[in-house]
């Protein structure tokens, strides 16, 4: 079986690569991104034969073709999901999270993939933001497309990844290692946290086991900015507050901001525990 990954080369990516490797039936495992100084930084990391790289932009529905031919599965993970960049740009976040997702899952219907999943947000959820706004329009464009074709579709939900490259876990730590104070938007405001295991199993779950059709959610409880601090530093101190972002919620609550109120009516809670 051949897979693609689209943002391959980012955390999450690059941890779906090492899991896909795994797999015996996985005969090649494409990588595509737009960064070529990434890729070339995995491929001295990764010497397995099968996996193979791609350079290209999923705004740009021609460069897909190519990496798309023959494939199998997609995992669609290429995103802008830096909460300020998607603020300060929201054009481009629209082209990538948005059209983006629409080329991709085009693309992988033309080339005939029996499977697709889209790597969506809790900021999805009742979003006050440019990042989670798209994120919506691109679960919509996804569930807009999954009938009437031979590919199914699945969409998955993360919240906040443990160490991924730009979490607020990574910022501390190097401002700590550069002896400075770690800034904090709001010690009392509550975030989802997802370690990359648990977000492999999520998808691979979804992937192996799951009916298609569906947003995917990992049922989980938030934790206070300030619990999370404590809990990466080992101190309640060494902090500045910052206030919250342009973007950003002060609270995600519980597992009812995984799946909005109107969405509840439709949730199974069989398909929404993924534990």
């Amino acid at each position: 079986m051949k897979y693609l990954i689209t943002g391959g080369t980012g955390t999450f990516g690059r941890a779906l690569t090492d899991r896909l490797i795994s797999f015996e039936d996985a005969t090649e495992i494409r990588i595509f991104s737009r960064d070529e100084a990434k890729q070339h930084d995995m491929m001295q990391e990764i010497t397995d034969s099968r996996v193979k790289y791609f350079i290209g932009d999923v705004r740009n529905r021609e460069s897909l073709k190519e990496p798309m031919r023959g494939v199998d599965y997609v995992f669609h993970a290429a995103a802008m999901k830096h909460v300020w960049s998607c603020e300060q740009f929201p054009l481009e976040a629209f082209a990538t999270n948005v059209t983006g997702t629409a080329n991709t899952i085009d693309a992988a219907i033309e080339a005939g993939g029996k499977k697709y999943i889209l790597l969506s947000s809790d900021k999805a959820v009742y979003p006050v933001g440019v990042m989670g706004a798209t994120k919506l329009l691109a679960e919509r464009v996804l569930l807009s497309k999954m009938f009437n074709t031979t590919t199914t579709m699945y969409g998955v939900r993360f919240g906040n990844l443990i160490n991924s490259r730009g979490s607020v876990v990574g910022v501390w730590r190097k401002q700590l290692s550069k002896g400075r104070s770690c800034a904090m938007t709001d010690p009392s405001a509550t975030r989802f946290i997802m370690t990359i295991e648990q977000a492999l199993d999520l998808v691979e779950r979804v992937f192996h086991n799951d009916e298609p059709g569906e947003i995917k959610i990992y049922e989980a409880k938030a934790c206070t900015v300030r619990d999370l601090f404590i809990a990466v530093t080992g101190t309640n101190d060494n902090y500045r507050i910052i206030g919250l972002q342009p973007g950003e919620k002060k609270h995600e609550w519980l597992t009812e901001e995984l799946c909005s109120e109107d969405a509840e009516r439709f949730t199974i809670d069989e398909l929404r525990a993924m534990l």
